[in-house]
């Protein structure tokens, strides 16, 4: 749901800020990870494939991306995922 997706956005940027965050035997830390934001409209039909609709072929544009390729319509994101260890 979008309030979980939000409080765990919010954890996300509190370890960010101030570390990880211990609650008892368990802890709050994060491990950094890339996705790809594409905009199907702009991304060229090789990135693409084809089943119902077009969807973009995330894996071949990060391959791409971390080449050195310029991609129309996709660029390497940084996130942080949530983890309770």
């Amino acid at each position: 749901s979008k309030w979980i997706d939000k409080l765990k956005d919010e954890l996300v940027n509190a370890v960010i800020l101030f570390g990880d965050i211990k609650l008892g035997l368990k802890t709050i830390t994060t491990r950094p990870s890339q996705v790809v934001d594409v905009d199907m409209d702009k991304l060229h039909k090789d990135f693409k494939v084809s089943k119902v609709t077009f969807q973009a072929d995330k894996t071949k544009i990060k391959e791409a991306l971390k080449d050195g390729q310029k991609v129309k319509g996709a660029k390497l994101v940084d996130k942080f995922n949530f983890r309770l260890k």
